[in-house]
């Protein structure tokens, strides 16, 4: 540097006296007078210096870009981890965290069993231990509140249009309990002693219920309007199969054999009263409601065979088919006629709904389930047993004839 100095003093020296051979082209200065070797060792003393600055330079804002992208990059790392650490420690807290002011399943079990019961929308506990009484709703934040304190063993649960419930215990000395789902509180609506685990709601909103008990409970209703209960009819128990009509009346029959449960009742809803108008059987169980208002009704035991009619004009029932039991499906025809399949083998009746006259149309087979109508007939099979193939059922000759038999007589043909 200090050369480069003294050769510019001397050019500018000898141009202001207007002497020499100096040459100024722009800003850059070329001494003539001196030696081709002096320019390189200067041009090398200025490419080194010029190279341990710019390494200087390179070296500072390597270490300044490389320090703060490893900051940056630090800072992100760090921020996730300790985001997912607080992610993780938060979920681990809310996962345990327990409300002080609420009880939880874990405070009341203490070695008793609680059972389980799930309705629609709420969950309920209840112990089999007589020891241990109550009834416990079970919140979705995990906490347990004890909703009724007494009694033990409720297990049967119905809940109504409304989203209350009816509830009554496995023992026979606690009566039935109304959860009301809008204030969160149960009441004792029914004192008598039973196990009432049958309900069935009406078209306006009350509940018959029926006993499993063995001796004469009969049926009670509950009325929806004053959440009151009262017993309607005396006799019988196991009252469990219940059928609507189009008027709103219900067919009603047991499963029981008693003879104080035999038979089917009628509940008319507008009298608001249960009277029995057949005595026989029980288990009556299949129905088919018929385009005049009429039903068909079948029985699930053999000891009760046969087929009856409900006319709906004079309530009335009576027997008009006796062989065989479980005719269970029913497909009714434009013409009047009912095609009618056993779960037995009992094959396939028509019946006239005109007439009340039953014909054997088909001895063979049995559950047969399945119709499928075309403008010529019936196409009928079975869901349960297809390796006996389909029948089918001709409008015009009103026989039945097998698929296979009916392919057979076509290539002969």
């Amino acid at each position: 540097m200090k050369n480069f100095l003294k050769y510019l003093c001397i050019t500018l020296a000898i141009l202001l006296v207007g002497g020499g051979c100096g040459v100024i082209i722009g800003a850059n200065v070329v001494n003539l007078d001196y030696s081709e070797s002096e320019y390189v060792e200067y041009g090398e003393q200025q490419k080194q210096e010029g190279l341990e600055e710019g390494f200087e330079n390179g070296q500072q804002v390597g270490y300044d870009n490389g320090y703060n992208a490893g900051q940056n990059v630090g800072y992100e790392n760090g921020y996730n981890a300790g985001e997912d650490a607080g992610y993780d420690s938060g979920f681990e807290d809310g996962q345990t965290y327990k409300d002080p002011e609420k009880t939880y399943l874990e405070d009341i079990i203490n070695g008793v069993a609680l059972n389980i019961y799930k309705t629609d929308n709420y969950t309920f506990l209840s112990s089999t231990d007589p020891s241990f009484k109550g009834l416990y709703k079970l919140n979705t934040d995990g906490s347990v509140e004890q909703i009724y304190n007494e009694g033990y063993i409720w297990e049967y649960y119905y809940e109504l249009s409304n989203g209350n419930i009816l509830i009554s215990s496995g023992s026979t000395v606690y009566g039935i309990l109304l959860y009301n789902a809008t204030t969160n509180k149960v009441s004792q609506v029914y004192t008598s002693n039973n196990i009432w685990q049958y309900f069935y709601e009406l078209s306006n909103g009350n509940v018959l219920i029926s006993s499993r008990g063995s001796s004469d409970y009969g049926i009670l209703l509950y009325n929806a309007t004053t959440n009151e209960v009262s017993q309607i009819y005396t006799l019988g128990s196991y009252w469990i199969h219940f059928h609507k009509l189009s008027n709103g009346n219900v067919l009603i029959s047991s499963s029981s054999s008693a003879s104080n449960s035999n038979g089917i009742l009628l509940y008319d809803i507008t009298k608001n009263e249960i009277k029995q108008i057949y005595s026989y059987g029980y288990y009556w169980q299949y129905f088919c409601d018929l385009s005049n208002g009429n039903v068909l009704i079948s029985s699930y035991v053999s000891s009760s065979a046969g087929i009856l009619l409900y006319n709906a004009t004079t309530n009335e029932v009576t027997e008009v088919y006796t062989s065989a039991y479980r005719w269970q499906y029913f497909h009714e025809l434009s013409s009047e006629n009912v095609l009618i399949g056993s779960s037995g083998a009992y094959g396939l009746l028509l019946y006239n709904i005109s007439t009340n006259e039953f014909t054997k149309i088909y001895t063979l087979g049995y559950a047969w389930d399945t119709f499928i109508p075309d403008e010529n007939g019936v196409t009928i099979s079975s869901s349960s047993q297809p390796n006996q193939g389909s029948v089918y059922y001709d409008y015009a000759t009103g026989s039945v004839i097998s698929i296979e038999e009916e392919s057979k007589l076509s290539l002969v043909a």
